[in-house]
């Protein structure tokens, strides 16, 4: 059915949807948008949106996007599929952050958080950063005091914690440097 504020909210008995004008719930049961302009929640069960503009979630199970004090700095994040991930913030900026994994986790919480990325596996974190990226793994992590363009791929455990540093496919390791590659091994065909 289409509302009093211009949004779409299919199973209406079974979602909510509150004070978030041009807002859907589509073809979703348990889901809730509230105080979220222009969002949508298209499939899945239990997603959730709370405070913000423009921010998108599709399928998947008990996923959120929430902001906390300041409706108005959550802007453009994207959840795709899988289960428990979320994208949010405590009075900080946090916009233009997409996550298509598991159980994981993009936040603002001392610094704003823009344009990062999770892509594949599962339980991974990136927090207080900006352009940064998990690709695939498990249970890696970006966390720093505001810093920028740190890179997970592959691998388990692993903590980037410097600006333009790079882990591919180890195990338990954490940057010590900004600016370096970390590998194990490297194999390489050819000449260097």
């Amino acid at each position: 059915t289409i509302d009093k504020e211009g949004g779409i909210n299919t199973d209406a008995d079974k979602n909510t949807k509150t004070k978030s004008s041009g807002s859907a719930t589509i073809a979703t049961v348990h889901s809730e948008v509230s105080q979220s302009d222009f969002s949508v929640i298209v499939g899945g069960i239990s997603g959730s949106i709370i405070e913000g503009s423009r921010n998108t979630i599709l399928g998947g199970l008990s996923n959120k996007i929430h902001l906390y004090d300041n409706d108005s700095n959550a802007i453009g994040n994207t959840i795709l599929g899988g289960v428990t991930n979320t994208i949010t913030a405590s009075a900080n900026s946090i916009a233009a952050n997409s996550i298509m994994g598991h159980n994981s986790t993009i936040q603002s919480v001392n610094h704003n958080s823009f344009f990062n990325t999770i892509l594949g596996g599962q339980a991974h974190s990136i927090k207080d950063a900006n352009q940064s990226s998990i690709l695939g793994g498990n249970s890696n992590h970006i966390s720093g005091s505001n810093f920028s363009f740190g890179v997970i791929i592959g691998g388990s455990s692993n903590t980037v914690a410097h600006n333009n540093s790079v882990i591919i496919g180890m195990s338990g390791k954490t940057t010590d440097a900004t600016n370096t590659v970390y590998v194990n091994n490297l194999d390489v065909d050819g000449t260097l």
